[in-house]
């Protein structure tokens, strides 16, 4: 059963430096919440600025090329993975920012629905900001690279490490599962 993964190099530099660029000229990034935008920020569990765009629009073959990478990725029998959520999440994390252990989907908020969340790396310039997973009881360290891409459940525990010297800078998505319609009748 799939978990998590890390396709290395999945973005050229060049690839990563556009979407960098776009994404530092057009959007207004803004102290990043959890959950509900609506509710106080707490500095405690994240640190960070974020903006939501859709990329779809402005980079419709990067991101077209990502999900058939991850539905060749994460194969489910009888589901695909849904990309409805087209809004993805830039990330700015300055030096002493950070995003302490959190899951992307759980019963108790309006993300329940997500089932897989997506990294993509697009600097590399700092040092700390490392992203970790909990899987069984152990932490895996992801390695960083600019370019690559972050596959894993949204309901794994994970955080963002504390970002020593530098900025680290991050395209955040998240996909849902749905079934395949007569999936079985297929079979035949």
């Amino acid at each position: 059963m799939f978990k998590y993964t890390t396709i290395e190099s999945f973005l050229s530099k060049n690839e990563c430096q556009e979407i960098l660029s776009f994404s530092l000229n057009n959007l207004n990034l803004k102290e990043a919440t959890i959950g509900n935008p609506k509710k106080p920020i707490n500095t405690d569990v994240r640190k960070s600025q974020v903006a939501f765009e859709n990329y779809r629009i402005h980079f419709p073959k990067i991101i077209k090329n990502l999900e058939n990478k991850f539905n060749k990725v994460v194969n489910i029998k009888g589901h695909e993975l849904d990309f409805s959520e087209t809004h993805y999440q830039f990330t700015e994390y300055k030096t002493g920012d950070y995003y302490n252990w959190h899951t992307d989907s759980n019963e108790n908020n309006d993300n329940k629905f997500r089932y897989c969340s997506i990294v993509i790396q697009l600097s590399e310039d700092y040092t700390g900001g490392i992203l970790e997973l909990v899987d069984e009881g152990e932490v895996i360290k992801f390695n960083s690279g600019i370019g690559n891409v972050f596959i894993f459940l949204s309901n794994k525990l994970h955080r963002v490490t504390q970002v020593e010297s530098g900025v680290r800078y991050s395209l955040v998505g998240w996909f849902a599962l749905k079934t395949i319609k007569n999936y079985e009748k297929t079979l035949l």
